[in-house]
């Protein structure tokens, strides 16, 4: 989100043309008053270009304010344009017709030289890319400036293309063909339009990364929540499975609690009833034993009841006889109770000792079944921790990406605010200046009006009281030394007094109303006065510079012009050495100086101030020659040029005066007979006795 309001506010500078010259900005943006002439003026070189980050400040320092020109479809565009600019007063600019531009390219051999030096980088409209309709506009810019990796290898191209081309290294240092270079480090740090170019590029190459990052991000973070509700969904399974096997564990458990249980009562049920029939079989053998000695003691009563027939006797050994009957009919019954009950517990016994043995079966398939299930459960308790522990470091990698989404989210969002804070700081120091420059204009004025009323005070307090402020200044400052400041009457009483004394002094200035506002209407006039002089200031300020680098333009192109000729012609009238021209300071070529560097044939290389006289005499023609060159005219005044050179020199000077006098017309003074032999006319003053002077002319040409 910051890398794209950062690629917006960079888009938006290039759309309103913010990194131009406010001549450049304002065209560019006058779309209404150039009407359907907008479409064929292309815009400046800088926006027309693109070049990698490895060759931007190269081509940068190589353009220089050249960036600013505007290419254009045609001549008449341009004339167009310069009507516009004259008639909104909106300032001047540089233009580039496409079908009036005229420049020299390096040939294809000077081609093949350069790219086999070592450290070349290439030529500079070869590092660049346009459009193809603007190629001859780049050409006429950057054609003849060779790139160079360093400064070494610069300096190695120089030398070896004997100084034809300027060369300009990676890290900004150029070479011209004059022999200056040029180098450092800018104090403006602004970015250029191609900087900024390469920076949208970065910014918008980066925000894919971004945003392909982000999206990978997303869809692993969409896989590992579905793969963990794919391992919740199979471990809710699991956990199902897992109770149901524990439920059927838990009532096959109770089952065979209650199969023991019951087991164990009928046990205790069985001893019970067999300890019972064990007490009835008891009973029976002592009742069986009473009624057999009953039965003995009944045959011996009665044998003795035959002896002895009594009845009493017999009817009590009846009656126990009945008794004991009666008991052994009752301990019978007891006992086929007891037996049918015994019977009765046999038969559950055997069907106890049956469902003990089914449900023995029944245990142990349910061991076996319980076994399974316990060998189950402990596989679904490791597959719980596994699926547990991949829970845990799935939950932790979300966990995470959900920490870095949200960092991210939080960073962005504090980058955003910070973004939002710094435009609105931006603007609001913008409203500020501005607020600021109110406040110093007003308080200028307010100084000014201090300024005046002090003046004014001054005035009063010097026909009140006959002194000035520099000596009420050395009064206070003499009061505060000897510390009677706190002495001093403040009082009401002494004020009124004083007040009495000045109002006896004479009268209050009654006009000072009028005065007042005679000076408010001054000060409106003068102040409207102040802001047209600073905007026309800033108009003017403007014109100057844009005639600078014109100026500096003209001057650089028409010095390598003089440069060339003067090398050229310092040759021919020397039959050989090596001259040239250079700046005493190429940063500033108006302001400083030239310097003339010659070196006759067999000489060492010197400044002029070191020639001898006819060479002084002979270096000045060539240098005037080279101007003839660049700007004719119709005729040229030599004044006696030729009066310290030898008769060889003359004769080299004449030659070369004869060549050129076929586009030109010379007047020349001289006494020399050589050079009055190449004349066509000859014109002789000379004086009489009498002192008046007479002329006396010759054609050559009617005698030849």
């Amino acid at each position: 989100k910051v890398n794209a309001s950062k690629v917006e506010y960079l888009k938006n500078i290039q759309k309103n043309y913010q990194d131009y010259f406010p001549t450049i900005r304002k065209l560019m943006t006058s779309e209404k008053l150039l009407g359907p002439v907008i479409h064929e003026v292309y815009g400046p070189v800088g926006e027309l270009i693109s070049t990698e980050a490895r060759y931007l400040q190269a081509i940068d320092i190589a353009l220089g304010a050249k960036s600013q020109n505007i290419v254009v479809a045609s001549v008449k565009v341009a004339s167009d344009c310069i009507n516009l600019l004259k008639k909104e007063r909106l300032g001047r600019a540089t233009f580039l017709p496409l079908d009036n531009l005229k420049y020299s390219s390096i040939d294809e051999r000077t081609r093949d030289m350069i790219k086999n030096i070592p450290g070349v980088e290439g030529i500079a409209s070869d590092l660049v890319k346009t459009d193809a309709a603007y190629g001859s506009a780049i050409e006429s810019l950057l054609g003849r400036i060779i790139v160079a990796s360093d400064f070494a290898s610069g300096q190695d191209v120089q030398k070896k293309m004997a100084s034809k081309f300027t060369v300009v290294t990676l890290e900004g240092e150029i070479f011209y063909p004059g022999g200056a270079i040029v180098g450092g480090q800018s104090k403006d740090n602004r970015q250029s339009p191609l900087s900024k170019k390469i920076e949208i590029q970065n910014l918008e190459k980066e925000m894919d990364e971004q945003k392909k990052a982000l999206d990978a991000v997303k869809n692993q973070d969409l896989m590992s929540q579905r793969t963990l509700s794919q391992m919740v969904d199979q471990l809710k399974k699991l956990e199902n499975q897992y109770n149901l096997c524990k439920q059927a564990l838990w009532q096959k458990n109770k089952t065979i609690e209650d199969l023991t249980g019951k087991q164990r009562e009928s046990t205790q049920s069985i001893s019970v009833q067999k300890q019972k029939l064990q007490a009835l079989n008891q009973k029976l053998e002592r009742l069986n034993k009473e009624l057999a000695e009953i039965e003995t003691a009944y045959n011996q009563a009665r044998e003795v009841a035959k002896v002895q027939e009594s009845d009493d006797y017999a009817q009590e050994i009846r009656q126990k006889l009945d008794d004991l009957r009666l008991k052994i009919s009752e301990s019978q019954m007891i006992i086929t109770q007891t037996k049918g009950e015994i019977a009765g517990f046999d038969q559950q016994i055997v069907l106890m000792q049956e469902q003990l043995t089914h449900q023995a079966a029944r245990k142990k398939a349910l061991a076996e079944e319980m076994a399974g299930y316990q060998n189950d459960s402990m596989k679904l308790l490791q597959l719980q921790e596994k699926l547990g522990a991949d829970h845990d470091r799935l939950s932790k990698m979300i966990a995470a990406h959900r920490d870095t989404n949200k960092k991210s989210a939080e960073l962005q969002k504090t980058n955003a605010q910070r973004l939002e804070t710094l435009q609105e700081e931006i603007k609001n120091d913008n409203h500020q200046l501005i607020i600021d420059n109110d406040i110093k204009n007003t308080i200028s004025t307010q100084l000014n009006s201090l300024q005046l009323q002090m003046n004014h005070w001054e005035e009063n307090i010097y026909k009140s009281y006959e002194i000035n402020y520099l000596m009420a200044e050395d009064a206070y400052r003499q009061l505060e030394a000897e510390n009677k400041l706190d002495a001093l009457d403040l009082s009401e009483e002494h004020q009124r007094t004083l007040r009495e004394k000045i109002g006896a002094l004479g009268n209050v200035n009654l006009n000072a109303i009028e005065e007042y506002e005679e000076i408010i209407t001054r000060h409106d006039f003068m102040k409207s006065q102040m802001d047209d002089l600073k905007a026309g200031k800033s108009e003017l300020l403007d014109i100057i510079n844009t005639l600078y680098d014109a100026m500096t333009e003209q001057f650089k192109a028409n010095f390598i012009k003089l440069q060339e000729n003067f090398t050229r012609i310092f040759s021919i009238l020397f039959e050989g050495g090596r001259a040239y021209l250079e700046f005493t300071d190429p940063s500033g070529v108006l302001e400083g100086g030239i310097e003339l560097v010659a070196q006759p044939p067999g000489k060492r290389l010197r400044h002029i101030s070191l020639l001898s006289g006819g060479e002084k005499s002979m270096v000045a023609i060539a240098l005037l020659f080279s101007f003839l060159e660049i700007n004719p005219s119709p005729f040229c005044v030599i004044d006696e040029v030729d009066a310290a050179l030898d008769d060889h020199n003359i004769y080299r000077y004449i030659t070369y005066l004869k060549k050129v006098a076929e586009h030109n017309q010379f007047i020349t003074i001289t006494h020399r007979r050589t050079t009055l032999e190449v004349c066509d006319n000859l014109y002789g003053v000379s004086m009489s006795k009498d002192g008046v002077s007479q002329l006396v002319s010759v054609r050559l040409t009617d005698y030849a």
